[in-house]
This record gives structure tokens, C-alpha cells and sequence, in this order.
């Protein structure tokens, strides 16, 4: 069974990106579709070698969780989002989130579709003083911006996800990718099914989310802080800029999933 999974995961690198706790890479799939593969491993020397056993992540200092809970978490919310059409896309007519394409238990590993590139790469670190942009995030109207918060919010709310790691601007922006126009909220390290699990860790990141703007409202101010030229501070006494490019038209609407699976209308962001 192993071996099956491992074949059903043999794909060819692109790229990667990595953490203390897990590692994710953009791959070609068997049938040549780009794809994200994650694995709650840390790669060291030639070969793999188990996070909870190298000594570099035993527990995710964020989320408090071992990488085997981790995975666990995570493969459940994209299971969750992907089993309910209806909560996850039916009222807002679209999909806010990656699929889950395969799943290796035993390698703590999973394939998920690949939703685009972040809209933001680099942040005010290291030799990147400013963030790199994407600039067809610029380009999206903010009515659309804001309809896309809304429908995901409310389809987080329809399946009881909550997602912890969009708090402020810079998680927001960095956990919200696009592609073809599209855009899609993505990375579940830090998250709650039905209000587990409950480690002191998540409850912190929880409070903090809780008093956090909307979705919509942090996604907004990325654009408008990312796309205008002379200001990408991050911090909230930033003076506001100018509208980004393709400017909604105040009061314009879309439609907005609710927990109850109808459809309502949301004004967008003007």
C-alpha cells in the first residue's frame, strides 16, 4: 500500500519552499499538471529524514502540534472543503481553495492543485528591503478582491474551518495566491475543524485572529499597500494611498455563500 501511494506521488520537482516543520514544492504530476506537494518532513543530507525525529521541529512552535498532527489537520480541512460542494463553492459559484489530490499517511505527505503564485514573495527582510509583488493581483478590480474574501470566509464559516494564519496584512497577503485572474486562500498549518484541536498555541493565534479585520478588509489593504509604488510599509500608521488599479464601483455586490447553504448579497469594498 506504501509502495502504491509512493508511486501514485512520483512527480518532478520545480520548486520548493520550506520551513522548520514542513517542506512544499511545486510539481509536475504524472499526467504533467502542475501540482503543490507538502510533506511534514525536513530534508537533510541526501535523503529524508523525520522532523520529529531531527530534533528541528518536534512540535510546530506556532500551532503546538508534532508533524504527524499537523498532517492530520491539514489533510482533514482540505477534505472537509472538498467533500461539501455547496458549503465550499455552490452559492458563490466558484472554489476558494486547493484540492486534495493524494494523500501518503504513512510518508506524511500529501498532493494538493496547485492554485497559483503568492501575490507577494519577499517581505521587508534580508536583502529584499521591499516586498515583490504580483502584479496581476494589481490588476484585479477590488469589487472582485472583496467578493473572493467573502465568498471564502463564509465557506470556512458553512464547514467550520477556521483559518488562523490570515490575521493581518502581511498573513493575508502571503497565504492568497492567483492564478488566472483567479484568486485562492491556501496553507492550513495554523487552523481549526469544528474547534480542534486545542492547544494552548492555536488558542493564542485564535484570540489574535478574532480581533482581527475581515478577510476582505486585510485583502484590500494589501492591494492598495502593495500596488502603489512609493509606500509598502506594513504597519498601520502608513498613510493610505491612492485606489489600487481597476477600482470597484462603490456599492457594487456579489453573491456570498452563507453557513446555511443559500445565497445573499455582500457588498463589496468600495
Amino acid at each position: 500500500m506504501r509502495s502504491l501511494a509512493l508511486a501514485l506521488l512520483r512527480c518532478v520537482a520545480v520548486r520548493g519552499d520550506r520551513n522548520h516543520c514542513n517542506h512544499h514544492e511545486v510539481v509536475a504530476d504524472v499526467d504533467g499538471t502542475r501540482a503543490v506537494r507538502k510533506t511534514f518532513k525536513v530534508l537533510h543530507g541526501r535523503g529524508p529524514v523525520m522532523a520529529s525525529k531531527s530534533g528541528a521541529c518536534r512540535r510546530n512552535k506556532y500551532s503546538g502540534l508534532a508533524p504527524a498532527q499537523a498532517y492530520a489537520l491539514e489533510v482533514s480541512v482540505l477534505t472537509r472543503l472538498n467533500e461539501r460542494p455547496v458549503n465550499a463553492s455552490g452559492a458563490c459559484r466558484g472554489r476558494y481553495f486547493p484540492r486534495l489530490l493524494r494523500r501518503d499517511d504513512a510518508g506524511l505527505s500529501f498532493l494538493q492543485s496547485h492554485e497559483g503564485e503568492r501575490i507577494v514573495t519577499a517581505w521587508w527582510h534580508g536583502r529584499n528591503p521591499r516586498p515583490r509583488v504580483n502584479r496581476g493581483f494589481c490588476a484585479l478590480p477590488r469589487g472582485e478582491v472583496a467578493c473572493f474574501a467573502t465568498c471564502a470566509t463564509a465557506a470556512l464559516e458553512a464547514a467550520r474551518v477556521a483559518h488562523l494564519d490570515s490575521f493581518d496584512v502581511p498573513t493575508a497577503a502571503k497565504n492568497t495566491v492567483l492564478r488566472d485572474g483567479k484568486l485562492a486562500l491556501i496553507d492550513f498549518d495554523l487552523s481549526q475543524l469544528y474547534g480542534f484541536p486545542r492547544t494552548k498555541e492555536l488558542a493564542e493565534v485564535r484570540r489574535a485572529h478574532r480581533l482581527a479585520p475581515p478577510y476582505a478588509e486585510l485583502l484590500l489593504a494589501a492591494q492598495a499597500r502593495l500596488c502603489n509604488a512609493t509606500d509598502h510599509r506594513w504597519n498601520g500608521s502608513a498613510p493610505r494611498p491612492p485606489p489600487a488599479l481597476g477600482a470597484a464601483t462603490p456599492g457594487a455586490t456579489c453573491p456570498a455563500a452563507t453557513p446555511a447553504g443559500g445565497a445573499t448579497r455582500a457588498t463589496a469594498a468600495a
